[in-house]
């Protein structure tokens, strides 16, 4: 079976922007199909902007509505274009312009609409609508000359976009009329005249020009005219009377161009006055000058005398020729091109005698008094004309001491007048002068009394005085103090004699001196010790004054203490000062300073003499060790002021102290035993330490040897660790002590130390002796003690040069062993070690006893010695027992 055909679409569509309906369409036959479809038209209108457009089908009897077909459509503002044209170019300055600015496109079914801004640069000129065919119009005035950039803006609106064009205007300068007037005319000559200038602007230009303008006369004036609303006024004094043209000149200025005018000024003569004003007066024999004012011309003057009888004129010159006549005086001042002649009035001159002066000269200088008539003066006269003559003088008062008158006179005729003078001069007293004697040019406090002497030549009476540091009594001149004092020598002088000149001598009071005697007490002190110091000033009163005052002592330059104030015998004393220096001859000074201005300070030296303090030293060390060992050497020193000081103290009582001992160094001096007290000896330094009782210290280093030997030690004072003098202590050197290093094996007798001498001294022994590989004795022994020798304290060194025998007895302790042998005998001052005497061939036998006990407990040691003819030197008992050290005898 066959297909049927679908039914014809029937209905419209409906059309619309947005909620906007714009119109429909009808949907039939006559549609035209695309594609199966219906295409349906429709043409609308938009304004600028974004539009959404629905398509809406309404349906029939066959068909549903169907729903909104949608489409977003964009429509922009038309783009336009503005020209602009001015009514004129170029313009002149003020001159109104017509600006056209013509805004498209035109001719659609739209046009522009809206308004035109217009700019002179970026000034606002002004905004037009724009009207039919787009055309904005503006009318503007240009005020200022020169080159505008003109801009037309059309501001658009719903439909055409804005747009601008711009062109450049030329403004020229505007041309200008000039017109000059004057306040009066005519006018007469030296009146000020008042120019008004008015400078406009010529059509089409408008506006006001300012500036200046130049207003000139024929002869050179000129003046400025300052515009104020195109017009001024200036005020100048034409030069010369006349018919004259007065020009103005006008520059013109930024906008406008200069222009020029004139106007014609008619000057009459002005008229003017005179008047005689001198001479007032003219005296006979004299002339006068004839004098006018008020004349403003520069016409001729002349002056008459007229009818008068006592005077004429000569040009300006007035001369009397009767002083008992007239005289009037007349000016006439003749025209010039500016003035009128004129005439003054009658002047009357007073005209009379010549005049006439009497002069009295008298000397000016007092004239002295002599008992007589004095006649010192001269007179003459003379007149105005030149008359001359001299006068008689007459006197009053010419014979006594003051003011002496003269005069004189001349009596004249007609044309002269007659004068008198007077003159006077002074009759002064006669002068006096003062000697005066006795007064010092200088002085001394405590000086005096001085007798004065004065005299007047006038034989009166002259009285003294005195100011300052002096009295006055009498005649007699005292001085009370330091200072000045000024004598005043006067006489005041009477009716015949002035006062004499007053005599004012001075002269200066000077310090009164002193003597300052330092002194100490001891002269001599050791180091630390104490001394007293001393001053004596001298004198101790001058001019009724007690001297006082202080002293301040100094000890090698550095002051000591307080200043000390003197006592009434000018005495000054400090006590207990301690010197604390190394030995040498120190300066003291005793500086005296017043308290009494009118005495002088003085000072003084003195020598204070410092020693050494005294010490004492003593070997307390170790004397006997092992081979490879230590052996500790050691001294103790005292100081002569410490408790139990060991030697013969030189030094006692307030003055004694303790010093530092620590400036103490000890050399221990090692010789071997067979050259003990002489050769060259090895030297070891210890510095003295504290022992924590006050004055006694130790100097402790350590001694050593690799070897059996023995040796003994000297220790002496000695200033550091390299020896020298001790500047601050002295001391005699340590008795020897016998020192003994051992080999502990085999057989052998050895020891060191000290037992109590028969002299009553410390004997102090070193030994060591044992058989050698031969069966033979060897070895060492040094003895010493401490005796006087020829009234001198000396060591007595005995030391041995060969043993000779040795001998051990006893197998069980205590154990013997002799030493016999060959010695010298040293003896040496014990204060320095100088050598008094040595002799050899002395022998000797000793025995030492060892207990086998700790200590010396036990320990004996006996010993002879004899001389080169056998006879006994020296002996220390059998079994003196040891008061320090050791003794070892070893049986194997």
């Amino acid at each position: 079976s066959g297909a049927s055909a679908l039914p014809q679409i029937t209905g419209s569509v409906t059309f619309s922007d947005g909620a906007n309906v714009l119109g429909s369409t009808p949907v039939g036959a006559s549609t035209p199909i695309v594609n199966g479809s219906h295409l349906i038209s429709f043409t609308a209108s938009f304004g600028p902007g974004l539009h959404v457009i629905s398509a809406t089908y309404s349906g029939d009897n066959n068909y549903t509505t169907s729903g909104a077909a949608t489409l977003t459509q964009t429509v922009n503002k038309v783009p336009t274009t503005v020209s602009l044209t001015p009514n004129i170019d170029p313009s002149v300055a003020g001159q109104a312009l017509t600006l056209t600015a013509m805004v498209g496109p035109q001719g659609g079914p739209l046009a522009p609409s809206g308004t035109v801004t217009f700019k002179d640069g970026s000034a606002p000129l002004g905004t037009a609508p724009v009207g039919t065919g787009g055309a904005a119009v503006l009318l503007v005035p240009f005020a200022t000359a020169g080159s505008h950039l003109l801009t037309a803006t059309y501001n658009g609106d719903a439909n055409f976009v804005s747009s601008s064009s711009s062109l450049t205007q030329t403004v020229n300068k505007d041309a200008t009329t000039l017109v000059v007037s004057s306040s009066l005319n005519p006018s007469p000559f030296g009146q000020p005249m008042t120019f008004t200038a008015t400078v406009s602007a010529n059509a089409p230009g408008g506006g006001t020009p300012s500036g200046s303008v130049t207003v000139s006369d024929e002869g050179g004036g000129t003046g400025i005219v300052n515009l104020a609303g195109g017009t001024g006024s200036v005020t100048i004094f034409p030069l010369t009377a006349g018919s004259q043209t007065i020009t103005a000149s006008y520059s013109g200025d930024a906008n406008y161009n200069g222009s020029s005018g004139s106007t014609v000024l008619t000057i009459i003569k002005a008229t003017q006055t005179i008047t005689v004003n001198g001479p007032s007066a003219v005296n006979y024999g004299t002339t006068g000058t004839a004098t006018s004012t008020g004349s403003r011309g520069t016409g001729a003057i002349s002056f008459s005398a007229g009818s008068s009888t006592g005077c004429a004129v000569t040009g300006t010159t007035v001369s009397v020729s009767n002083a008992t006549g007239t005289c009037v005086l007349t000016a006439t001042i003749a025209a010039d091109n500016n003035y009128a002649a004129a005439t003054s009035v009658p002047f009357t001159v007073t005209i009379g005698q010549a005049t006439s002066s009497v002069t009295v000269s008298c000397p000016t200088t007092a004239q002295t008094y002599t008992g007589s008539a004095l006649t010192p003066c001269t007179a003459a006269y003379k007149t105005s004309d030149g008359l001359s003559a001299a006068s008689t003088v007459s006197y009053t008062n010419n014979t006594s001491v003051g003011t002496a008158g003269a005069s004189a006179s001349y009596a004249g005729d007609a044309n002269h007048a007659g004068s008198s003078g007077t003159g006077s001069f002074t009759i002064s007293k006669a002068n006096q002068t003062i000697k005066l004697t006795g007064v010092p040019s200088t002085a001394i406090f405590g000086q005096g009394p001085f007798t004065l002497s004065a005299s007047a030549t006038s034989g009166l009476p002259v009285t003294l005085s005195a100011a300052g540091n002096c009295l006055l009594s009498g005649s007699s001149l005292s001085l009370t103090g330091v200072g000045s004092c000024t004598v005043t020598a006067s006489q005041s002088g009477n009716g015949n004699y002035n006062a004499a000149p007053t005599l004012n001598p001075s002269f200066t009071i000077g310090q009164a001196p002193t003597t300052t005697n330092a002194s100490v007490s001891p002269g001599t002190v050791q180091y630390s010790d104490y001394t007293t110091l001393t001053a004596t000033v001298t004198p101790i009163s001058a001019g009724g004054q007690s001297v006082a005052g202080t002293v301040q002592f100094s000890l090698n330059g550095t002051n000591v203490g307080s200043p000390v104030a003197i006592n009434t015998s000018g005495v000054a004393t400090l006590s207990q000062v301690q010197v604390n220096l190394a030995a040498a001859s120190y300066a003291v000074k005793a500086v005296f300073s017043s308290t009494n201005a009118n005495f002088a300070g003085s000072n003084g030296t003195t020598p204070q003499i410092v020693t050494q303090e005294n010490a004492f030293i003593l070997y307390s060390g170790d004397t006997i060790a092992q081979i490879g060992t230590y052996l500790n050497l050691r001294a103790t020193v005292w100081d002569s002021a410490a408790a139990g000081y060991p030697g013969a103290n030189p030094e006692s009582g307030a003055t004694a102290t303790i010093g530092v001992i620590t400036k103490m160094w000890i050399a221990f001096d090692i010789y071997a035993a067979g050259t003990c007290g002489s050769g060259t000896p090895s030297t070891l330094y210890a510095q003295v330490a504290l022992t924590g009782t006050a004055g006694i210290g130790t100097a402790t280093t350590a001694l050593s040897s690799s070897s059996e030997a023995s040796y003994c030690v000297v220790s002496r004072l000695v200033s550091g660790n390299t020896g020298g003098t001790n500047l601050f202590y002295t001391a005699p050197d340590a008795q020897a002590a016998g020192l003994d290093f051992y080999l502990n094996s085999g057989q052998f007798a050895t020891g060191g130390g000290w037992v109590n001498d028969p002299t009553g001294s410390h004997g102090n022994f070193g030994f060591n002796a044992r058989y050698n590989s031969t069966g033979s004795p060897k070895g060492q022994m040094v003895y010493v003690y401490r005796a006087l020798y020829n009234g001198v304290l000396a060591d007595f060194i005995i030391k041995s040069n060969a043993l000779t025998a040795l001998q051990f007895t006893g197998t069980t302790y205590p154990i013997s062993s002799t030493l016999q042998g060959k010695a010298n005998v040293q003896v040496n001052r014990a204060s320095d070690g100088l050598s008094l005497f040595s002799a050899g061939n002395y022998t000797f036998s000793a025995t030492v006893t060892d207990s086998g006990q700790n200590g010396v407990t036990g320990k004996q040691l006996s010993l002879i010695v004899y001389d080169g003819n056998g006879v006994p030197y020296h002996t220390v008992p059998a079994a003196t027992p040891l008061q320090g050290g050791n003794v070892v005898v070893h049986l194997k």
